[in-house]
């Protein structure tokens, strides 16, 4: 990773936890370099996963065991997640929120109703 970024998986989970985040990283599978949009923050994680972003975050092994963090990719608007030994960069996105689909739909019929 460049100067500047974080170099150890332990910040980059924290990061997470807290921001979005742009992660480069090698998939697995492949060897392929992918840009993922995520985050581990509630504030960009659709209502209906925060029980599952609650478990990831409270019980963190994953992390401390195997080098891996599942994250919730933006973007793909599901789970995904990539090891230490993969990771090529980590930073803070300048993105807004993504509004998932209740809440799009709440402002929706605020806006019929006349409510806002």
């Amino acid at each position: 990773m460049s100067s500047g970024e974080l170099h150890d998986i332990y910040s980059v989970y924290e990061l997470l936890r807290k921001n979005l985040c742009r992660i480069i990283f090698k998939k697995v599978t492949d060897g392929n370099v992918r840009v993922m949009l995520c985050s581990l923050s509630l504030d960009y994680i659709p209502k209906s996963k925060h029980i599952e972003a609650i478990q990831l975050i409270s019980d963190p092994r994953e992390v401390y065991l195997k080098q891996k963090v599942v994250v919730w990719d933006i973007e793909k608007d599901d789970w995904r997640s990539f090891y230490e030994n993969t990771l090529l960069s980590a930073s803070i996105a300048k993105q807004e929120k993504k509004k998932d689909k209740n809440e799009e739909e709440e402002e929706e019929n605020e806006k019929i109703t006349g409510l806002s």
